[in-house]
């Protein structure tokens, strides 16, 4: 709360489908939540901050500063705010909190339960613990080693801190693999079965564009395949729809690829068809314009 100077702000209005519907009340600025009561407290309006989506400022009213804030949820608040500082200070607080410059900052890693509600003072942080897990699989071994890069996050930001790759893969070929996929979800291990040295990998599709080849995601790859000892068939499962998988293709006309000769089978498996993926996504740009 020590970034929150105004915890506190009074008639504030929040404008419903017409201006008759419009109601007067009390807007609360917590380090988690934004708060809306309405004057007769007949109703409360509560939203995380790191459920907000986009924050539009607009000009001047009779009544006061508009402010719409659109969420993740499909929920959207119009409010209008008397005076110019106290509207200031709510843009800062919503920024500030929703948009954290580093993970840290997030209002998960400063909080404290209350013992006196007979919560326990043990994080949750505490309940998996990474390394332990794969070392109970049996990693890091002479094929699979511990990798570093994510430690803050700054490699992949939808990544756990502790990765394992290929032993022999180098941190040069992991960085350059990350670039080349989508929201850099590089190839990693998810499972090992250690009687058979067999391991399950996922990560993402290759971005979008002309750039259909990269060295290092497929030197990676081929890391992948020589951390399989027992010499079966390597299994690559592609999810994504058929049509965009074969466009997105490497051309007959590309040079080979340097991949090892192992034995590969590649498998289609996605769940909807192209078309029902582009309705989807239709329907979801549809639905937030009508908000």
């Amino acid at each position: 709360m020590e970034f929150v100077k105004t915890p506190k702000i009074s008639k504030v209005i929040c404008l419903q489908h017409s201006s008759k519907d419009s109601v007067i009340g009390t807007l609360f600025l917590t380090d988690r939540n934004l708060i809306f009561v309405e004057q007769n407290r007949a109703r409360e309006r509560w939203i995380l901050y790191h459920h907000i989506e986009s924050v539009e400022q607009q000009a001047r009213s009779v009544k006061g500063f508009p402010l719409i804030i659109r969420t993740k949820t499909f929920l959207q608040l119009h409010l209008l705010i008397p005076k110019m500082a106290e509207f200031q200070e709510v843009v800062d607080v919503i920024n500030h909190f929703s948009q954290p410059s580093a993970y840290k900052q997030l209002y998960a890693f400063s909080y404290r339960p209350d013992s006196s509600e007979g919560a326990t003072q043990m994080l949750g942080w505490g309940m998996y613990d990474t390394i332990l897990e794969y070392g109970r699989m049996g990693v890091p071994n002479e094929h699979w080693r511990h990798c570093a890069l994510n430690e803050e996050y700054k490699l992949c930001d939808t990544y756990t801190r502790h990765l394992y790759v290929p032993a022999n893969a180098s941190d040069a070929v992991i960085t350059g693999s990350a670039g080349f996929r989508s929201k850099e979800r590089f190839p990693i291990l998810s499972y090992f079965y250690a009687p058979r040295k067999s391991a399950l990998c996922r990560c993402s599709q290759p971005l979008v564009g002309l750039r259909k080849r990269c060295t290092e995601d497929e030197e990676l790859v081929d890391c992948i395949f020589k951390a399989n000892p027992s010499g079966e068939p390597v299994v690559v499962v592609d999810t994504r729809p058929k049509v965009p998988c074969i466009v997105s293709s490497p051309s007959p006309l590309s040079p080979p690829s340097p991949l090892s000769p192992h034995h590969l089978t590649c498998l289609l498996s996605s769940p909807f068809p192209s078309d029902q993926c582009n309705g989807q996504q239709g329907s979801r740009k549809r639905l937030r314009k009508c908000r």
